[in-house]
């Protein structure tokens, strides 16, 4: 990946973590209510951590991140199924895998 894309890769991951914060405390009152269940959102939360954390190694460090990537990619994967779908957080956790998709393939050589 070069500089470019990692850059790409950075801002985008940038918007989505606004998302999330932007409904996190809509998240949290999920979880607080039992409407989610905690697997689902540790789920989540490695996932976007994960993201995050793969973002900041790719556009800081220029190092491969596709094992963090590949995990965001699951985690989230998972999570936006059993957050419902089309409830905000689900659609927020299945953009976040979509993005570590795409970034794992972008970086695979």
């Amino acid at each position: 990946m070069n500089q470019l894309e990692s850059l790409v890769f950075g801002a985008t991951a940038l918007i989505h973590l606004a998302l999330a914060a932007a409904y996190a405390g809509h998240s949290l009152e999920l979880v607080r209510s039992g409407s989610v269940n905690i697997p689902s959102a540790l789920a989540w939360l490695v996932g976007i951590l994960s993201l995050y954390i793969a973002a900041v190694r790719m556009l800081v460090r220029r190092r491969r991140a596709s094992t963090l990537l590949a995990i965001a990619a699951i985690a989230l994967a998972f999570a936006s199924i059993k957050l419902g779908w089309p409830y905000p957080p689900a659609v927020i956790a299945g953009l976040g895998s979509l993005l570590a998709a795409l970034g794992w393939v972008l970086i695979r050589p």
